[in-house]
């Protein structure tokens, strides 16, 4: 979260609290298009 204060109602702050932007200014965590699986041998 950027060190500006936002004037924000308490649960917005809550979902954007724990949110770290990166220097590309992204909206939303990456996406990793690989799967992994584990199975019981």
């Amino acid at each position: 979260m950027s060190t500006k204060k936002r004037n924000w109602k308490p649960q917005t702050a809550l979902v954007h609290g724990g949110t770290l932007r990166s220097g590309f200014g992204e909206t939303a965590e990456a996406m990793y298009l690989t799967q992994g699986y584990v199975y019981e041998t």
